[in-house]
């Protein structure tokens, strides 16, 4: 059975970059999950220790 001349298939290296970017993304999210969780000391440290800047209430 051959092919109709009108489909296209997507280049094996579209297929990479989306399972990269996908792995990527997961663990920039675990990262960010462990930090806000309390994961581990040196993260949640860090993320603790920020200087948090209330801009609210500043004049323009």
């Amino acid at each position: 059975m051959s092919k109709s001349p009108g489909t296209s298939t997507i280049p094996f290296t579209v297929n990479i970059s989306v399972i990269a970017l996908v792995v990527f993304l997961c663990g920039v999210l675990y990262f960010f999950g462990q930090a806000m969780s309390d994961g581990t000391p040196e993260i949640s440290k860090s993320v603790a220790d920020a200087r948090v800047i209330d801009s609210r209430d500043v004049a323009n």
